[in-house]
């Protein structure tokens, strides 16, 4: 049992800030249990808690329900974003992309994505839902509609190890062009949440991104939540001349 004159919950603290220091903990491990750590100090799990709690809005834990409490991972930053895809953006920062295909099916392109999108040549698309994990995290769950013209090759792929936008450069010659990005707070649905391992209430920043070849037609389009504690988007200003 370990003594101190300190509030229970300070020492508790204190103690996890500590194997955080020292490398015990690492970003991405699975600290002790609260059940380990009120036997370790000789407490009550409400005192656990608080300190858990304290540490959680300080940012250096996070909880996943039904799993445990970790060392909390740095959030990935990006900037203005080139016409690129997730799996190349992300491992050419040197994160470990995996990805598990959800749902894959045909059906028609949402009124939403239809609106919002410049140019719009087709009505049915090859619909996949993805999530996406960064160095073994959930990241975002990723909705996507292909132009079936263009991305009939999909259901011949694993696309759960391999890029979306490489192969279809790389293996299918397609050349792409520009594209649009608009980005604001998300509203997704509970099952996305499900998937984030997050609660249904907590927002995600959504990202709907519209994609063209270089002869400028529409090739997909998607739109992506983002767990809110594992990214940020980040825009450089400069003075106004």
């Amino acid at each position: 049992m370990i003594q101190s004159e300190k509030p229970k919950y300070m020492v508790i603290k204190d103690y996890i800030r500590a194997n955080i220091s020292s490398g015990l903990w690492r970003k991405g491990d699975l600290i002790a249990s609260e059940s380990k750590l009120g036997q370790q100090f000789d407490t009550s799990r409400i005192t656990v808690v608080r300190a858990i709690n304290d540490l959680v809005s300080e940012g250096l834990l996070r909880r996943e329900k039904g799993k445990g409490t970790f060392v909390k991972e740095g959030v990935i930053r990006e900037g203005v974003l080139q016409q690129q895809g997730f799996t190349s953006r992300f491992e050419s920062g040197g994160h470990k992309v995996t990805s598990k295909i959800v749902t894959m099916d045909m059906r028609p392109l949402p009124i939403e994505m239809r609106n919002k999108c410049h140019r719009v040549d087709f009505e049915d698309a090859i619909y996949m839902e993805r999530l996406r994990y960064v160095n073994d995290i959930p990241m975002c769950v990723q909705h996507t509609y292909l132009h079936p013209d263009y991305f009939s090759w999909v259901y011949q792929e694993d696309l759960s190890k391999d890029s979306l936008y490489a192969l279809a450069e790389n293996k299918y010659g397609m050349v792409l062009g520009d594209g649009y990005q608009y980005i604001k707070v998300g509203d997704q649905p509970v099952s996305d949440s499900e998937l984030l391992q997050i609660a249904s209430h907590e927002p995600t920043l959504q990202v709907i991104t519209e994609a063209y070849n270089d002869k400028n037609v529409l090739i997909s389009c998607d739109s992506t939540f983002y767990r809110k504690d594992r990214y940020e988007f980040e825009i450089e200003m400069t003075k106004a001349s």
